[in-house]
Protein backbone atom coordinates (compact mmCIF):
# COMPACT_ATOMS: atom_id res chain seq x y z
CA UNK A 1 0.00 0.00 0.00
CA UNK A 2 1.11 3.35 -1.17
CA UNK A 3 -0.42 5.48 1.39
CA UNK A 4 -3.88 6.48 3.11
CA UNK A 5 -6.46 8.83 1.26
CA UNK A 6 -9.50 10.37 2.23
CA UNK A 7 -11.54 11.70 -0.72
CA UNK A 8 -14.06 14.05 0.22
CA UNK A 9 -17.24 15.45 -2.07
CA UNK A 10 -20.76 15.48 -2.37
CA UNK A 11 -20.74 13.74 -5.54
CA UNK A 12 -20.80 10.46 -5.04
CA UNK A 13 -19.67 10.48 -8.83
CA UNK A 14 -16.91 12.28 -7.91
CA UNK A 15 -15.98 10.22 -4.77
CA UNK A 16 -16.52 7.00 -6.91
CA UNK A 17 -14.18 7.83 -9.74
CA UNK A 18 -11.46 9.27 -7.74
CA UNK A 19 -11.66 6.27 -5.18
CA UNK A 20 -11.18 3.82 -8.15
CA UNK A 21 -8.39 5.76 -9.81
CA UNK A 22 -6.61 5.98 -6.53
CA UNK A 23 -7.15 2.36 -5.63
CA UNK A 24 -6.17 1.10 -9.07
CA UNK A 25 -2.61 3.16 -7.84
CA UNK A 26 -2.45 0.55 -4.37
CA UNK A 27 -3.41 3.84 -2.09
CA UNK A 28 -5.88 2.58 0.37
CA UNK A 29 -9.12 5.48 0.10
CA UNK A 30 -11.78 6.18 1.97
CA UNK A 31 -14.38 8.73 1.07
CA UNK A 32 -16.83 11.43 2.78
CA UNK A 33 -19.24 13.43 1.89
CA UNK A 34 -19.88 15.88 4.48
CA UNK A 35 -18.00 18.08 7.05
CA UNK A 36 -19.06 15.93 9.86
CA UNK A 37 -18.25 12.66 8.42
CA UNK A 38 -14.70 14.00 7.22
CA UNK A 39 -13.81 14.40 11.47
CA UNK A 40 -15.29 11.61 12.34
CA UNK A 41 -13.27 9.67 10.03
CA UNK A 42 -9.63 12.06 10.78
CA UNK A 43 -10.23 10.74 14.39
CA UNK A 44 -10.64 7.19 13.79
CA UNK A 45 -7.83 6.76 11.51
CA UNK A 46 -4.41 8.45 9.89
CA UNK A 47 -4.81 9.64 6.61
CA UNK A 48 -1.56 11.03 4.36
CA UNK A 49 -3.90 12.79 2.51
CA UNK A 50 -7.29 14.34 2.15
CA UNK A 51 -8.61 15.45 -1.29
CA UNK A 52 -11.62 17.85 -0.49
CA UNK A 53 -14.31 19.54 -2.15
CA UNK A 54 -14.63 23.64 -1.13
CA UNK A 55 -17.91 23.24 -0.95
CA UNK A 56 -19.66 20.25 1.09
CA UNK A 57 -22.47 19.61 3.13
CA UNK A 58 -22.29 20.98 6.80
CA UNK A 59 -19.32 22.96 6.71
CA UNK A 60 -17.63 25.15 4.24
CA UNK A 61 -14.35 23.99 2.51
CA UNK A 62 -11.98 26.69 3.84
CA UNK A 63 -13.60 26.20 7.53
CA UNK A 64 -12.90 22.81 6.93
CA UNK A 65 -9.40 23.02 6.18
CA UNK A 66 -8.92 25.00 9.33
CA UNK A 67 -10.14 22.21 11.48
CA UNK A 68 -8.44 19.53 9.69
CA UNK A 69 -5.14 21.54 10.06
CA UNK A 70 -6.18 22.39 13.86
CA UNK A 71 -7.31 18.70 15.10
CA UNK A 72 -4.64 17.08 12.70
CA UNK A 73 -1.78 18.68 10.99
CA UNK A 74 -0.45 15.76 10.02
CA UNK A 75 -2.34 14.57 6.47
CA UNK A 76 -1.66 17.43 3.37
CA UNK A 77 -4.94 18.61 2.11
CA UNK A 78 -5.65 19.37 -1.13
CA UNK A 79 -8.72 21.05 -1.53
CA UNK A 80 -10.69 20.85 -5.20
CA UNK A 81 -13.67 23.26 -6.79
CA UNK A 82 -15.48 24.37 -9.76
CA UNK A 83 -16.58 27.60 -8.23
CA UNK A 84 -12.27 28.26 -7.21
CA UNK A 85 -10.83 31.89 -7.83
CA UNK A 86 -7.48 33.09 -7.62
CA UNK A 87 -7.79 35.23 -4.62
CA UNK A 88 -9.32 32.30 -2.92
CA UNK A 89 -6.65 30.36 -3.19
CA UNK A 90 -4.22 33.01 -2.23
CA UNK A 91 -6.44 34.33 0.91
CA UNK A 92 -6.18 30.32 2.00
CA UNK A 93 -2.67 29.78 1.64
CA UNK A 94 -1.37 32.98 3.18
CA UNK A 95 -3.83 32.67 6.41
CA UNK A 96 -2.38 28.95 6.92
CA UNK A 97 1.80 29.79 6.24
CA UNK A 98 1.08 32.91 8.50
CA UNK A 99 1.40 32.87 11.97
CA UNK A 100 1.58 35.09 14.86
CA UNK A 101 4.84 34.27 17.11
CA UNK A 102 5.78 36.17 20.13
CA UNK A 103 9.02 36.46 20.23
CA UNK A 104 9.65 37.47 24.06
CA UNK A 105 10.87 34.72 25.32
CA UNK A 106 13.65 34.61 22.81
CA UNK A 107 17.22 34.76 24.33
CA UNK A 108 18.71 37.79 23.51
CA UNK A 109 22.65 37.70 22.70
Amino acid sequence: MKGTILVVDDERSIRVGLKGLLTKEAYEVSTAESGDEVLRLLASQPFDLVLTDLRIPGVDGLSLLQQIKKRHPDPLVVMMTAYGSEKIAVDTSLSLLTTTKSYSSCARH
